[in-house]
């Protein structure tokens, strides 16, 4: 993040400096969802939104790495989340100022996180991107995720009961994501103290506020993304999945009665959404591990309606078991 605190406090750069925050001043920049690609005024100063142009975000990039370098940095670091929600012509104008911006040379670093569906959308919005340094962060293996979920709370003098530490990790399905906000929600109803044992009871107290969360905000958005014909095919996926983590094509087919090639725009336009992966031949998942109780629910003969925290783990019904983390 750019502050003023960056550039060396003499009036050789403070001149210039306002002249760059008031340029931003200007401006709502984008990141979270769009990545620095769209600019749409402030109220004050304009009334219709503007799509960055090359020009303008190159400009930008390099007047604030030249005030970077100027002042003894090594240069400017732009870090991106959720990339693959921008627009493709946004990725574009991205793309291509990234591309010029190596060719001249400017030590300007970018990180950028995504679904899986990312490195594609990138390849398409510029040949540029092949050149693009990937890594697919993958799940956590199970150990992996007990040691996440056992280390802190040893540290505090905490301990988990094995069936509530095994319910958390079943349920993140290697999510790091789902694995911090079942942990702390579990956490949050224990509300332990150095000695105390973190028991099932009060994982499942915490399952069911995380759920009601996730089934409220995450998991029905979503849900209201998809149209009625990807409504159907998640349906289908949901009802077919594998102790794997994933449905077979054939599968789904048989499910719905219809050819691959009678899903395959469906397939394509949840892929290009984030919502599903091709993670094999044949083969998809859902992105996020535990949409698919969503949509068995909210599809399903019994509940119109999903019902978040009204089930209960089976590893929560197995008896309290040894303590973890002692």
């Amino acid at each position: 993040m750019l502050t003023p605190e960056i550039v060396l406090h003499s009036s050789r750069y403070a001149e210039r400096w306002d002249k760059f925050t008031d340029r931003l001043a200007g401006f709502n920049i984008e990141i979270s969802l769009a990545g620095v690609v769209k600019v749409t005024g402030q109220p004050q100063a304009a009334t219709e939104s503007t799509v960055v142009t090359q020009d303008m975000l190159r400009a930008l990039v390099i007047d604030a790495t030249e005030q970077l370098t100027e002042a003894g940095r090594a240069g400017l670091m732009l870090t991106f989340d959720e990339l693959q929600e921008a627009p493709v012509e946004d990725l574009r104008v991205l793309v291509n100022v990234l591309q010029e911006l190596t060719v001249s040379g400017h030590p300007v670093v970018t990180v950028a996180a995504g679904l899986p569906a990312l490195p594609e959308r990138l390849m398409e919005a510029g040949s540029f991107a092949e050149r693009f340094a990937f890594r697919r962060m993958h799940n956590l293996t199970p150990q992996a995720a007990m040691t996440a979920l056992l280390t802190p709370a040893q540290r505090l003098g905490v301990r988990w009961a094995e069936d509530s530490a095994e319910a958390v990790v079943m349920l993140c399905g290697g999510s790091p994501y789902l694995l911090q906000l079942y942990a702390d929600a579990a956490w949050r109803a224990a509300e332990p103290r150095a000695g105390a044992t973190v028991t099932p009871d009060q994982v499942d107290a915490g399952v069911q506020d995380a759920e009601r969360a996730l089934w409220d905000g995450q998991y029905r958005g979503r849900w209201n993304r998809a149209t009625p014909a990807e409504k159907d095919l998640l349906a289908a996926i949901a009802l077919s999945l594998g102790d794997e983590g994933f449905a077979r094509t054939a599968d789904i087919s048989a499910q719905l009665g219809k050819s691959a090639s009678q899903l395959s725009q469906s397939r394509a336009d949840l892929i290009d959404k984030g919502l599903v992966e091709a993670v094999g031949h044949g083969q998809l998942a859902f992105t996020v591990p535990g949409f698919e109780r969503f949509v068995r629910a909210v599809t399903g003969p019994d509940a119109p309606e999903p019902r978040p925290g009204r089930h209960r783990s089976p590893s929560l019904d197995t008896g309290r078991g040894p303590e973890l983390g002692s």
